[in-house]
C-alpha cells in the first residue's frame, strides 16, 4: 500500500522526497528572511557558490546584526 503525502500542491510519495522538500522550503525561507532584513537597513546581498554574501558600510552590518538578533 503506497503512501503519498501532498506539500504544497504536489504529491510526495517517499520520505526521502519529502525531506528534501521541506528542507528546501526552510533553506529559502530564510535566505528570503535574510535579504529582506539586509535591504531593509540599505545592505546589498548577493548569492555566491559560499552562500549569501552582504556588502555595506559597518553602521549598516551593525543594524544588520542588530536586526538579526532579534
Amino acid at each position: 500500500m503506497p503512501i503519498s503525502f501532498k506539500h504544497k500542491g504536489g504529491r510526495v510519495s517517499s520520505a526521502k522526497a519529502m525531506t528534501s522538500a521541506m528542507q528546501r522550503d526552510i533553506e529559502q525561507g530564510i535566505e528570503r528572511t535574510f535579504q529582506n532584513a539586509a535591504s531593509s537597513v540599505g545592505a546589498r546581498t548577493r548569492k555566491t557558490s559560499k552562500g549569501l554574501e552582504v556588502e555595506g558600510s559597518p553602521e549598516q552590518m551593525a543594524r544588520l546584526m542588530k536586526r538579526l538578533g532579534k
